[in-house]
């Protein structure tokens, strides 16, 4: 695979400059999307401007001082994408990755608790020998439960590996657009529209005195707090 590739042809969801040098550092595969994630040499050196240029990154990343999801990462193709947490351990600054009402990734600043916390959504389940429940999550891990309440669409918030909170994909639920024309937005589920056959359900989401439709793949359940 190759390492870099021209900064004219990356995601138009990556927040950098695109006249400035010809090619730029091209993500590992991980579990992100590649338009929903960046590298972390990337993001040091042109979103957080935490270092002036790629040997300066480096450094930083070798010296252990970037945490994604409370793991250490060292790899500066190492692909870092929506709802992911990042620290900074040098400065003790925590960010979220989220979507821009322009469909760009941006970092939010968050405090030291609220990077504990990883929102994951449920995109599948499986039901194991000896009636255990696998729940595949956005984020590439799969997490094996007992309880069967778990549906594909709910959100988990999950702390060190752990489920601290359940977000059930139903109405009155905070939901979050993540594509569509309504991307960055979020609001209250109103209602849920079921058809007939194979096709998706339209969701009529209501933020203020703003009404929006959007599908179940579009959004994802979060607490207001997360994205506001």
């Amino acid at each position: 695979m190759k390492k870099h590739m021209k900064r004219l042809s990356s995601p138009k969801t990556w927040p950098i400059q695109r006249k400035t040098t010809k090619f730029i550092l091209r993500p590992n595969p991980g579990a992100h999307s590649f338009e929903d994630s960046m590298t972390l040499l990337t993001i040091l050196t042109e979103v957080l401007k935490v270092a002036k240029d790629r040997r300066e990154a480096e450094k930083i990343l070798q010296q252990g001082q970037v945490i994604v999801d409370g793991i250490v990462r060292s790899e500066k193709k190492f692909s870092v994408g929506l709802m992911d947490t990042l620290t900074l351990a040098a400065s003790g600054e925590n960010y979220r990755i989220l979507l821009d009402k322009k469909g760009k990734l941006y970092f939010k600043k968050i405090t030291k608790e609220e990077a504990e916390i990883k929102p994951c959504k449920i995109i599948d389940k499986k039901v194991l020998k000896g009636n255990k429940i696998q729940l595949n999550l956005f984020d590439g891990r799969n997490l094996i439960v007992k309880d069967n309440k778990f549906k594909p669409g709910d959100t988990v918030l999950i702390s060190k590996g752990e489920i601290k909170k359940h977000l059930s994909f139903s109405k009155g639920a905070t939901v979050y657009f993540i594509g569509g024309t309504n991307i960055g937005e979020f609001g209250t589920v109103e209602e849920i529209i079921e058809f007939p056959g194979s096709l998706p359900s339209k969701i009529m989401i209501k933020s203020g005195k703003q009404k929006m439709e959007g599908l179940k793949g579009q959004l994802v359940v979060v607490e207001e707090s997360i994205v506001k």
